[in-house]
């Protein structure tokens, strides 16, 4: 019986079809993978066989994985065979040996779809290492529950089956449900809007056409389907799938909100469990399961793609950090790379005074500003108060500035403080040559305080828009220390 033959399924119109859909069009393999495994189980006979390694290339391949498991039970549905929490894919298979593996083989139409790993696009790529980061970390989280390593790869990249297969046959709706999920939405809403059923349900039913009663799905992959109903919070099944998932969405932190809470969790678990070497196994292993990738299909996953939450959770809040200066993009290359140590001191409980102090000493200077000062606002008193002192420019060169008398005053530095925009002056010195004069409010959500800086008239003239985007782009980095 193939994966595509039909079994019992929900009486759901839209999900039955897509059953067939999916069943169908399937996901993409490494077909020259395929190739070999197909002529070392069909070479000339006597030729040697180690079903330890034909199984071993399969769980290498998402594709080959899921579409064995598939074939398996359906074997076994077909010959009568109880379907349970009881059976170990692996064991069976190996005890089946050689024989079966060709059997398992023999029908692999589904195989040899439209689909190609090498046309993949980038949010394909990402489920297709989320699920493999998963199914690693359930992996050699396994034992530790009493479960078979092996079974716990299989288990865990079996509940991924409805959101890879929703991903390469639904690719529109999937990229509406990942940019659901990364405004912190909820992808299921979209795929059953959509789709009429969510991954889970569309795993469940898809495990039922295979031979998988619903009851036997629950208990022994922890799925709940549309009905809530799923395996008990205390199965070990539970935790460790769902340690396996969190820590998969926590290493992708661009596409999940979440992913400093997931991080959180999953680590705990994973260190209760394995101790403070666990993370560096699992690591490990979801560098074994990708190195087949990588080595034959080296444009599927890029090179900075790995699993290091630790690191990659605070290289995105500084990325975030960085896209949130409108301006930056404006500045000149030199002082974009200036802002760079900013940004970095900027990251959640990073040094917020080493940012203040590079933007003073390194970047306004970089940027051209000859001298200046920031002001910070005294509520009691309504007064500016001269705090920092830029470049040339000495305490003695500016006094407090009464915010009651701003509407009269003459001072660009009062005014700046109410101003939705920076106000420049012109201002001709003793010697004949003239500066700009340059002031704006800083804070992000409240008005704290002024920056005040000063540029030699002829590089304002030069340049006046560039000179004015980098004073913005200085100005949001330091409303970004100082709030």
């Amino acid at each position: 019986m193939s994966p595509t033959q039909e079994l019992p399924v929900s009486s759901n119109r839209r999900l039955y079809r897509a059953l067939y859909y999916v069943c169908d069009k399937w996901l993409p393999c490494d077909q020259a993978l395929l190739q070999h495994i197909n002529q070392s189980l069909n070479g000339p006979k006597g030729t040697f066989i180690c079903p330890e390694r034909i199984l071993g290339l399969i769980q290498s391949d998402v594709s080959l994985h899921l579409f064995t498991l598939a074939r398996l039970y359906a074997l076994l549905a077909h010959e009568g065979v109880a379907i349970d929490e009881n059976l170990s894919a692996r064991e069976f298979i190996l005890e089946g040996g050689v024989d079966f593996l060709r059997l398992i083989f023999e029908d692999q139409k589904v195989l040899n779809t439209s689909h190609s790993l090498e046309d993949a696009d980038d949010i394909q790529k990402l489920r297709l290492f989320e699920s493999i980061t998963s199914a690693s970390a359930s992996q050699v989280l396994a034992p530790s529950y009493g479960i078979d390593a092996d079974d716990g790869y299989s288990g865990a990249l079996v509940r991924q089956a409805g959101f890879l297969l929703i991903a390469w046959n639904y690719p529109t709706v999937y990229a509406q449900a990942l940019r659901a999920e990364s405004e912190g939405q909820s992808a299921d809403a979209v795929f059953i809007e959509k789709l009429g059923f969510s991954a889970e349900v569309l795993t469940i039913e898809l495990l039922h056409r295979w031979g998988v009663s619903r009851t036997s799905s629950r208990l022994m992959y922890g799925l709940k389907g549309a009905s809530g109903l799923g395996a008990e919070s205390t199965n070990p099944l539970t935790q460790l799938y769902r340690t396996g998932e969190l820590l998969a969405r926590a290493n992708l932190p661009e596409l999940y909100p979440s992913a400093k809470e997931n991080w959180e969790e999953s680590q705990k678990e994973i260190v209760k469990r394995l101790g403070s070497s666990g993370m560096e196994a699992i690591r490990s292993a979801c560098e074994d399961q990708l190195n087949h990738y990588r080595m034959n299909i080296p444009e599927l996953f890029s090179h900075g793609l790995t699993l290091d939450p630790k690191l990659r959770i605070p290289l995105f809040e500084r990325s975030q950090l960085s896209l949130s200066n409108p301006y930056l993009s404006l500045c000149e290359v030199e002082l974009r790379d200036a802002f760079t140590k900013i940004y970095a001191a900027l990251r959640p409980q990073g040094d917020q005074e080493e940012a203040l102090r590079e933007i003073l000493r390194e970047v306004i200077p970089k940027a051209g500003f000859k001298s200046g000062c920031v002001f910070t606002v005294d509520p009691s008193r309504l007064e500016l108060i001269p705090q920092a002192f830029i470049g040339a420019a000495k305490r003695v060169d500016f006094k407090n500035h009464d915010l009651t008398l701003s509407n009269g005053s003459n001072s660009i530095v009062a005014l700046a403080y109410l101003s939705p925009q920076p106000i420049v002056e012109y201002h001709r010195m003793s010697d004949g040559s003239y500066i700009n004069r340059i002031a704006s409010y800083i804070g992000l959500d409240n008005r704290v305080g002024v920056l005040f800086l000063e540029i030699d008239g002829e590089c304002y003239d030069l340049d006046s828009r560039l000179v004015l985007n980098q004073f913005r782009a200085i100005q949001h980095a330091l409303s970004a220390c100082l709030t």
